[in-house]
C-alpha cells in the first residue's frame, strides 16, 4: 500500500491545484505541427512564441477572463496565468475545491516516508459551470511524488496520458516496435540540467513492463551539484521517453552544472557533449 488515509482535510485548508483549459482549432494545430516537421514546407523547423500559440490555439482571452471571474465567485483565486492559455494555477479552501469538483479531500500518510499530504478520494469531475473552458484538474494525485521508490511499489498506469504504445502510434513507429526493433545497438545522448534516478526509471519500467540498459550518467564539470529541485521532473521524463521509444538503446545522460536557458550556455554544453569532453 502506497499510502494510508488519516482523515478528512480541514475545510479551511488552503490548496493550489491546476486547471487544464480547453484549446481551439485542434485540426489547425495538427496541420501546423505537420508543416513544421515537413522539410518541404516553408514552415519547416519554425517555432511559435507562447503568446502566439495562445492567440491561435489556447482558450480565447474573453473566455479565460470569464473563467477567472466564475472561479472567484466559487471561492477560488487564480494565482498564475500563462501566455499559452492552456492552464491556470488556482488556490482555494479544501471545502470549496471539494464542493466544486465533487470530491472529498483526504489527509494521507505516505507509507515510505511518513509525509502527510492532501489528495482527492476520487477523480475530480469538471462541473457544467466550467465545462466550456476546463477539461481537467491536476495537483490532487492519490500518491505522493517521490524522487525514488521501490519498483515493487509502482502504481498502475494512469488512465489518462500517453503510454509507451500511444507514443509509438503517435510518432508512427509502432510497426518497427512490432517487428522487434527496440533500439538495440543504438545510443541516445541526453543533456540534462536536473537530477533523475535509476529508481525512478525502474518504477516506470515496472509500471509498463519494460526493460533496458541502465543509463550511463556523465558529469560535465561539477555535474548537478545544486541543481534546482523543479528540474527533476523534466529530467525523469527525458529518460522515460527514450526508454518507451527504444527500450534496448544505450542511454548516455550528460549532466551539467549549468542551470540556465541562455542559448550561449546551452550551445557550449552541446559542443562539449559532441566532442566527448566530460570536464
Amino acid at each position: 500500500m502506497l499510502f494510508r488515509s488519516v482523515g478528512v482535510a480541514a475545510p479551511g485548508t488552503e490548496l493550489e491545484i491546476g486547471l487544464t483549459l480547453r484549446g481551439r482549432d485542434p485540426e489547425g494545430m495538427r496541420a501546423l505541427l505537420a508543416s513544421i516537421a515537413d522539410p518541404a514546407s516553408p514552415a519547416y523547423g519554425s517555432t511559435l512564441r507562447p503568446d502566439a500559440f495562445g492567440e491561435r490555439f489556447g482558450l480565447d482571452s474573453a473566455h479565460e477572463d470569464a473563467l477567472v471571474a466564475t472561479l472567484a465567485g466559487e471561492g477560488l483565486a487564480v494565482v498564475r496565468r500563462f501566455p499559452q492559455r492552456t492552464s491556470l494555477v488556482v488556490r482555494g479552501r479544501a471545502a470549496d475545491i471539494g464542493r466544486l469538483f465533487g470530491i472529498m479531500l483526504e489527509v494521507r500518510l505516505d507509507a515510505l516516508t511518513g509525509a502527510r499530504y492532501v489528495a482527492a478520494d476520487r477523480a475530480p469531475i469538471v462541473p457544467p459551470l466550467l465545462a466550456d473552458a476546463v477539461t481537467g484538474v491536476t495537483g490532487l494525485d492519490p500518491w505522493l511524488a517521490r524522487a525514488a521508490i521501490d519498483p515493487a511499489d509502482a502504481p498502475p498506469p494512469a488512465e489518462r496520458g500517453l503510454k509507451p504504445r500511444d507514443l509509438a502510434l503517435a510518432y508512427e513507429f509502432a510497426d518497427l516496435a512490432d517487428a522487434g526493433f527496440d533500439g538495440n545497438g543504438q545510443t541516445v545522448a541526453i543533456l540534462q540540467l536536473g537530477v533523475d534516478t535509476d529508481e525512478d526509471l525502474a518504477v516506470f519500467d515496472a509500471a509498463f513492463g519494460l526493460s533496458g540498459p541502465r543509463p550511463e550518467r556523465i558529469a560535465i564539470g561539477d555535474g548537478l551539484v545544486g541543481a534546482p529541485d523543479d528540474f527533476a521532473t523534466e529530467a525523469a521524463l527525458d529518460t522515460q521517453v527514450v526508454r518507451a521509444a527504444a527500450p534496448g538503446a544505450r542511454i548516455l545522460v550528460y549532466r551539467s552544472e549549468e542551470h540556465t536557458s541562455e542559448l550561449q550556455s546551452l550551445a557550449y554544453l552541446v559542443c562539449r557533449l559532441l566532442l566527448g569532453k566530460k570536464k
